[in-house]
């Protein structure tokens, strides 16, 4: 199968973090990533193009022989490496002009595993699984790691561990996150959730990928990543203990505020999903707040007609990256429209 058609089945199916979006379901999806780096070479935005590419050379067997499959930077558009960014497969922005020659990434069939060759560093293992599963996650990428290390020398330093890009991953270099999927507390409790944040010492983005919360996050703000960073196995183990903790609570605010909205809640979910279905144009912010209060008008038998996989479906499918993909003919201009149409379509019971 070609590289082009292995992107294309992708968005025939949800991406881990769009794979539990139940009634009960706030940890959507768990991810751990740890970047590692090749012993004697220079981080990759110190190398040059032809360098990068032996890096590539240097290390593709070894990831083959750990049964993944390569999708190579270069051979892609705009549109593709958002779809996988969309989708939690590329650490780093979504444009064809960051993408240099030697940059590359290996991942499995089932979007558990992947490998980002020469993005941040030389390594940048992920693994993610639906739901609250960090130390199973842990467990893969370690896996990887090892079996990484039998064939090439990694930096370390005795004095200060594994050798990365960022200082602030030095040592162990793990990376715990966690997708939470929060309609209820973004209606009714944000100021009180983004303080809460703070004080934890937790960083949040949006579901994609790293970087403290933006002014105008994905979809809607309703789906979180909420991450922290671990320098050596103590922290890993109390930062575990930290993720789990917050995960409880957060589960435990979050189901409270769907099964009891507040009278504030109920006029939004009224209004905008009255909105949504009518628009002529709709952009990523439009539909994102339209779909994650009707999940709640859903939940709570506010609205009837619709049923939740189309919800579930949407809530990637008007995403750039993906409805390029399943519309590939789809001109950038008229991309609103296209969106507001497939809304429609699926609000009408027609599906794709």
């Amino acid at each position: 199968m070609s590289m082009k058609n292995r992107l294309r089945r992708f968005s025939s199916s949800p991406p881990v973090w769009a794979r539990r979006l139940g009634k009960k379901d706030v940890v959507t999806a768990s991810r751990v990533s740890i970047p590692r780096n090749l012993a004697g070479r220079n981080f990759p935005h110190r190398l040059t193009d032809v360098a990068m590419n032996d890096v590539l050379e240097e290390v593709r067997p070894t990831l083959s022989g750990c049964g993944l499959k390569e999708f190579n930077m270069n051979e892609m558009d705009e549109r593709d490496i958002s779809l996988l960014w969309e989708r939690g497969l590329f650490i780093g922005t979504a444009t064809k002009e960051d993408v240099r020659y030697g940059k590359s990434v290996f991942m499995d069939d089932f979007e558990k595993m992947l490998v980002t060759i020469n993005e941040l560093d030389h390594f940048w293992i992920v693994t993610s699984l639906p739901g609250m599963t960090l130390r199973r996650c842990l467990e893969n990428a370690s896996t990887m790691e090892h079996c990484i290390a039998e064939s090439h020398k990694l930096a370390f330093s005795n004095e200060s561990g594994y050798m990365t890009s960022f200082v602030e991953l030095h040592g162990t270099g793990v990376r715990l996150s966690m997708t939470i999927y929060i309609p209820g507390i973004t209606l009714d409790w944000r100021e009180e959730f983004v303080e809460w944040i703070g004080e934890l010492n937790l960083e949040v983005g949006g579901p994609f990928g790293i970087g403290i919360m933006p002014e105008n996050p994905p979809l809607g703000g309703s789906i979180l990543q909420v991450s922290c960073n671990s320098q050596n196995e103590h922290e890993t183990a109390h930062n575990l203990k930290v993720m789990e903790g917050f995960a409880e609570k957060v589960t435990d605010i979050e189901i409270k505020c769907r099964q009891n909205p507040s009278s504030y809640a109920r006029d939004i979910i009224g209004r905008l999903w009255g909105v949504l279905p009518n628009r002529i144009e709709a952009n990523e912010s439009d539909v994102a707040a339209g779909l994650a209060v009707a999940m709640l008008g859903v939940w709570n038998g506010m609205i009837d007609e619709f049923e939740i996989p189309n919800i579930e479906k949407m809530l990637y499918l008007s995403l750039y990256g993906h409805l390029m993909s399943i519309i590939p003919d789809c001109a950038e201009e008229s991309l609103d429209e296209t969106r507001a149409s497939l809304v429609k379509s699926m609000v009408g019971g027609s599906g794709l």
